[in-house]
């Protein structure tokens, strides 16, 4: 599964799409639709998660919708959440409705993901 890290200091406006895995330590204002979601402490994103896994230790500003989330006690969570699984540690912070994720009006199945071309250097 591909990898992306927004790291620490970098900060993105736009919605991010992956069909992998993305950790998040800096701030992303946009949507975010991947396979796995890991926002680190620190780490911020203002607007729609959408992922089958996440593991959240940041703060989120927006719905968040995913098959299985873990937050952790760090995490703040300001928006309703929309789930199938929910692990909620000591600590967390979340403010908003949890709902089963058939609920979640953002996130539908029907629409394909979007892919990214990048020009590959001719080595040879």
């Amino acid at each position: 599964m591909p990898l992306s890290i927004i790291g620490p200091g970098c900060e993105i406006t736009g919605d991010l799409f992956s069909g992998g895995e993305i950790h998040l330590a800096g701030k992303v204002i946009g949507t975010i639709r991947c396979q796995k979601l890991v926002v680190l402490k620190g780490g911020r994103l203002t607007g729609l998660m959408v992922a089958e896994q996440a593991s959240l230790q940041g703060t989120i500003e927006g719905q968040v919708s995913g098959c299985s989330l873990d937050i952790g006690g760090t995490a703040e969570i300001k928006g309703d959440i929309f789930c199938d699984r929910l692990s909620l540690q000591r600590g967390a912070k979340c403010s908003g409705k949890i709902n089963r994720r058939e609920a979640a009006p953002d996130d539908n199945k029907d629409t394909p993901p979007a892919t990214l071309m990048l020009p590959v250097p001719n080595l040879a």
